[in-house]
């Protein structure tokens, strides 16, 4: 094994062989730094649909923000599973067609987003989270431009 490596584990695939997992530190290290900048990117973005949730719900007194925040924590980022896929290639039935790339998601967000009325009234969101899986498909592999 070679120094500097990500810590792999190995599980079975669909085909019952077994596939090798990764962390992918490096990736989540890119999440810590650019996460207040991506928050506040998308905080800005929930923001613009404020006069959008003003028409839908009619609040006597109307709905403002009154705070917009998604909280400190980053998104984490793995392990990620890549295994190579079969498809069709040019009419073909192709073995090796493409790769596949499974990245686990998570998200425990502290959330602190409140809506209020000039009533009084307010509904907020005291914290969130995400856990799932994204798969990325990069097919066909081509061997030429």
């Amino acid at each position: 094994r070679r120094e500097g490596r990500e810590e792999a584990r190995l599980r079975r695939g669909h085909n019952g062989e077994e596939e090798e997992e990764e962390t992918i530190r490096w990736l989540n290290f890119f999440m810590e730094v650019f996460w207040p900048h991506f928050a506040k990117f998308l905080e800005t973005f929930i923001l613009s649909f404020e006069d959008v949730i003003q028409e839908s719900l009619p609040v006597p007194g109307g709905l403002r923000f009154r705070t917009c925040s998604l909280g400190k924590e980053p998104l984490q980022l793995g392990p990620i599973r890549p295994r190579v896929i079969p498809g069709h290639h040019n009419g073909e039935f192709v073995e090796e067609c493409g790769l596949e790339l499974e990245i686990g998601v998570t998200w425990r967000a502290e959330t602190d987003i409140v809506l209020a009325s000039k009533l009084g009234y307010t509904v907020g969101i005291d914290g969130a989270s995400l856990s799932g899986t994204i798969s990325v498909i990069l097919r066909p592999l081509m061997g030429k431009l």
